[in-house]
């Protein structure tokens, strides 16, 4: 989902072909279709002036929708001692829709609706390994390409679900854990991915997404559920926090003025991944669950005038992806 929030490199790839590790052969292209969806509706709204809460009238509905589509093409054009040293990805859709609709008590409806697109749709990146850096080099596929160098700033490799797998072998019941990280590259395949609408302040954007991540906590855990056909299916579960701080006291405000914004996301987290242990890759993932929010919003003038604006909401939230 936009300003939410995939760190990574390829692990090392399994020469056997039935294990839980990537173990595709040079040469091989996979189509990579993700669709992420969050809906939240108000729940609640609180208003306080110097810690007393004030009396409101009736809650307008508002309901917030955000809806992103990411397909890209992976070419694994090397592998060098067990690990993918160039690997091409061709962006094909980056786009995300984000609508937010307000009906008054009296009835009266606003809504708003804004669409995302991003400078690497169309375009090719090519991640190659540096032994001497220890990391992926990234740059343009096409040497002559005119886009602009700073979409490539933030892009990661993996986007084959590698973070949840298990660091060592496990048999059909066993869990492990997963790192709460996980759940920021689920939502962010490939990274940033620069998808953004043309009302939508990019710095702010990125403040948003960094703290998102960094504030992750909680836990996760797979468990290795079943293997029938050369198919293993894994579920995930778990529960995951987060919070974003953000100033927002406007340039030229009156002097002691502050106003700052206050992000409280609570998720449940439920998933399955199927991985083909034949071919070394994921097959499908759908994963996703509840999610709480709370807004706060706080204005103050010195220490003798403060008012609070807190809003609840409630949700649900949805990650998939295809691997053909």
């Amino acid at each position: 989902m936009r300003t939410a929030l995939l760190l990574g490199i390829l692990a090392p790839i399994a020469s056997a072909p039935d294990s839980l590790q990537l173990g595709v052969e040079a040469g091989t292209k996979i189509t990579k279709s993700f669709t992420s969806s969050l809906k939240l509706e108000l729940q609640s709204v609180v208003v306080e002036v110097n810690g007393e809460e004030q009396e409101q009238g009736d809650t307008p509905e508002v309901t917030i929708l955000d809806e992103e589509e990411i397909v890209f093409v992976d070419e694994y054009v090397s592998i060098d001692d067990g690990k993918a040293t160039e690997l091409v990805r061709t962006y094909e859709t980056l786009n995300d829709v984000s609508s937010q609709v307000v009906v008054a008590p009296d009835g009266e409806e606003e809504s708003t609706e804004s669409e995302g697109e991003s400078g690497l749709e169309g375009v090719g990146v090519r991640f190659q390994w540096s032994e001497d850096d220890g990391e992926y080099e990234v740059a343009f596929a096409d040497e002559d390409e005119q886009a602009d160098d700073e979409l490539l700033e933030n892009l990661d490799a993996d986007a084959d679900f590698l973070f949840l797998m298990p660091e060592d072998d496990v048999d059909v019941g066993d869990t492990w854990e997963i790192d709460v990280q996980a759940f920021h590259y689920i939502s962010n395949p490939s990274g940033d991915l620069k998808i953004d609408s043309d009302d939508e302040d990019g710095d702010r954007g990125n403040e948003f997404s960094d703290q998102f991540r960094d504030n992750l906590s909680g836990e996760l855990e797979g468990k290795l559920v079943s293997i029938e056909d050369g198919v293993a299916t894994i579920k995930i579960i778990g529960d995951v926090e987060t919070t974003v701080e953000t100033e927002q006291t406007p340039d030229g405000a009156p002097e002691g003025v502050e106003i700052t914004q206050a992000f409280q996301f609570s998720f449940e987290c439920e998933g399955t991944l199927t991985w083909d242990m034949e071919k070394g890759h994921a097959l499908n993932l759908e994963f996703g669950g509840a999610v709480a929010l709370e807004i706060v919003n706080n204005q103050s003038q010195g220490e003798d005038f403060q008012i609070t604006f807190t809003q609840d909401f409630e949700g649900e939230y949805e990650s998939t992806a295809d691997f053909n």
